[in-house]
């Protein structure tokens, strides 16, 4: 899975130190295009898939994976949602992270 274009990314973020403590606070929106390439041994594309990945509240309040995902797909020529969409949901986050 690639990150092909960075969409949008919105918010605020801030450092601030309180009794010797660094502390740190963001809340962001983040809206990401991905596309993924599956190829055969060797190396030939085999399939290809599009779509949007939008962090709507990304914040240091919740844990990362607590953060709401929302995956849009482009076509699916190749049936190949459902084993994409676990992936974009479990394996993305802990990446951005």
């Amino acid at each position: 899975m690639t990150i092909s274009e960075i969409v949008s990314l919105t918010g605020e973020s801030s450092v601030s130190i309180r009794k010797g403590k660094k502390i740190i606070s963001y809340d962001y929106v983040i809206v990401l295009k991905w596309q993924v390439v599956l190829g055969d041994a060797d190396g030939n594309q085999v399939s290809k898939m599009e779509g949007k990945y939008e962090l709507p509240d990304m914040s240091n309040d919740d844990e990362w994976n607590d953060w709401e995902v929302r995956v849009e797909f482009g076509e699916d020529a190749d049936n190949l949602r459902s084993m994409l969409e676990q992936m974009v949901r479990t394996i993305a986050p802990k990446a951005l992270k």
